[in-house]
């Protein structure tokens, strides 16, 4: 089929996972009913506290959770780190892990599935970017996210967070592209817009909130918004 796009137009999409395609719940709340569940009931408040305290440790740790082995023992790690936050009693690590990690409930964004599956349609090779660890692909096969193959690149595989040009760099590398052809959205001013336009990519912040954050990009509200940017209409 032909490529009925301007030349100019962006050839591929490069897409932020957490804030852009899929949200976390609370955690907190979850995790402190299994643990009361399981008979160790906590105040609320510790529960909140160990929670963020755990997602700091994660963050500067998650390009440990290269493989399975690996991601089971940073979780593990993480449980050790709710486990010294909490003021009561936490149960054994093994049974922590396992509650911890049941806290942690995805769903996708309504527009994140119209959106691929009409990129798909229009040839529109999409990536998933993201600072996360090796579980992605699997968590977004999970929500039904399907079709991306080997297109999904995270930090446990390219040793780069967001927004380090080498994040954008593979991204770009994967897609077998040029920086200029490739479009950049995530829902971060600086991790994903700030970084992507720094790499010579087309950035676009998606803000569902309609905060203030402005910049040299697109800003849009919903993924729905990036068809037209990437799909122009064919010329007569």
């Amino acid at each position: 089929m032909a490529d009925l796009r301007p030349p100019s137009a962006p050839r591929a999409l490069s897409i932020d996972a957490l804030g852009t395609l899929i949200e976390l719940e609370p955690p907190a709340p979850i995790l402190a009913d299994a643990l009361a569940r399981a008979g160790y009931p906590q105040a609320e408040d510790d529960v909140e506290r160990a929670i963020a305290a755990e997602m700091a440790y994660y963050r500067t740790n998650m390009q440990r959770g290269a493989d399975p082995h690996s991601l089971q023992r940073l979780r593990q790690d993480c449980a050790r780190v709710v486990a010294e936050a909490l003021s009561g009693p936490a149960p054994p690590n093994e049974e922590l892990t396992r509650l911890l990690v049941s806290s942690l409930v995805f769903r996708l964004h309504p527009d994140a599935i119209p959106t691929l599956e009409a990129l798909r349609m229009a040839d529109v090779p999409v990536l998933v970017l993201s600072n996360w660890d090796c579980s992605l692909s699997t968590t977004l096969g999970d929500l039904g996210v399907r079709g991306l193959d080997d297109h999904v690149l995270t930090i446990a595989e390219n040793a780069a967070q967001k927004p380090d040009a080498n994040a954008f760099a593979q991204a770009v590398s994967r897609l077998g592209l040029e920086p200029r052809d490739v479009v950049h959205v995530g829902d971060d001013p600086h991790r994903d817009a700030h970084g992507a336009h720094s790499f010579g990519l087309t950035a676009v912040l998606i803000d569902r909130e309609g905060g203030t954050s402005t910049g040299p990009w697109t800003t849009i509200s919903s993924l729905r918004e990036l068809e037209p940017l990437m799909v122009p209409r064919s010329r007569d």
